[in-house]
């Protein structure tokens, strides 16, 4: 387009007329004054005034140069007009460059500014201040990845990544490979072993047992004291408090020999050689001194309400009615003899039986021809 070239040629002429609307130059006595000049002039908004004389008149002028509008520069030649739209965001300088409105910029400004501190590379705007994530980062900035779908104790430095913390495994980082450090299932100071995928194992101490040693073993459940001594359990181990007369850890030992006489019943003595003595009991007698008449009917070996009699070193059943064996186990079958008469059913029961009379008999043992005259 047109640029100022900085010099112009200029051509006042003024006329005596009776009317602004006629101004021809054809009667030159209508002439008063006339002035033809060439002048060098920048743009600019100040006005440069001048005088020109001839014969009996002063002609005053003043002139200057300006662009049009949305024009600037020294030779009016760059245009920019103030815009905002989806062409441009911007207002215009003193020189006709684009100054862009607050939140875009570019060359036109079309670029929003997106939130300070959005992720240039994860992030992106469509409007000022704002600032959207591309496909798998989140966060207020967008510099947050997102974990693969599931993905438990694991971290990421990629979208779609599960990267395990320490003690974790599987594809989902779900699976406790250090069991013991984060849940100490051991108990009473036994030693956790991680075997892998949320297992482990646990080594007891000496005096404790189960999965988790959460048992403490009693020894005293074997009855170890001898001789009425008493059991205290301990952790590992166990003491005896022992009765007058014994002594020993298990009080196994008796200050007493034979020669005390100590064996009852018919007990034979015999002394130790590391201190003491045994006795060895007759049939009917037990403990350390035979001191004790065994029931052979305590343990009730008798079955089906027999009575038990107590014969020292051995018992015997006396078995109820119907019943019979040593321990009166057997049922004695009553159907042995035959006692249904006419083709009876005989059904054996404790000490009984009862008959099932065929058609014409009745009776207990189906003996009794049923009388016609009955029906």
């Amino acid at each position: 387009g047109f640029t100022w070239p900085g010099t112009f040629s200029l051509i006042i002429e003024a006329l005596h007329t009776d009317s602004p609307d006629d101004l021809t130059t054809e009667n030159p006595e209508r002439l008063i004054s006339r002035l033809a000049t060439q002048r060098h002039l920048t743009v600019g908004e100040e006005w440069s005034q001048d005088l020109h004389s001839s014969g009996r008149t002063d002609l005053k002028y003043s002139y200057r140069f300006v662009c049009d509008e949305h024009y600037y520069g020294e030779g009016c030649s760059v245009f920019c007009r103030p815009r905002d739209d989806a062409f441009g965001h911007f207002t215009c300088g003193d020189r006709g460059e684009k100054v862009c409105n607050p939140g875009w910029k570019g060359q036109y400004c079309t670029e929003p500014i997106c939130l300070p501190g959005c992720d240039e590379q994860h992030g992106f705007c469509d409007r000022p201040g704002e600032c959207k994530c591309r496909v798998g980062w989140q966060g207020r900035y967008c510099d947050q990845c997102i974990r693969y779908p599931g993905c438990l104790h694991g971290t990421c430095q990629q979208p779609w990544q599960c990267n395990c913390q320490e003690g974790w495994g599987g594809l989902f980082c779900n699976q406790d490979l250090n069991y013991c450090t984060h849940h100490k299932p051991c108990r009473n100071g036994a030693t956790c072993t991680n075997t892998g995928q949320g297992s482990y194992t646990c080594s007891c101490r000496p005096g404790y047992s189960g999965a988790d040693c959460e048992a403490e073993i009693d020894e005293c459940s074997t009855s170890p004291c001898r001789n009425g001594g008493s059991c205290t359990d301990l952790e590992n181990s166990y003491t005896c408090t022992c009765p007058p007369g014994f002594y020993g850890r298990i009080c196994e030992l008796s200050a007493m020999a034979c020669a005390d006489g100590p064996c009852f019943n018919g007990g034979r003595c015999s002394d130790n050689p590391e201190g003491g003595y045994t006795c060895r009991c007759p049939g009917g007698f037990s403990g350390f001194n035979c001191e004790k008449k065994v029931d052979s009917c305590s343990s009730s070996p008798c079955s089906n309400g027999a009575q038990c009699v107590d014969l020292g070193d051995a018992y015997l059943c006396r078995c109820q009615p119907g019943f019979s064996g040593r321990h009166c186990e057997d049922n004695v079958d009553d159907c042995a003899s035959s006692p249904c008469a006419n083709g009876g059913s005989c059904h054996d029961g404790p000490n009984e039986y009862s008959c099932t009379c065929p058609p014409g008999y009745t009776g207990r043992n189906c003996s009794v021809p049923v009388s016609r005259c009955e029906h």
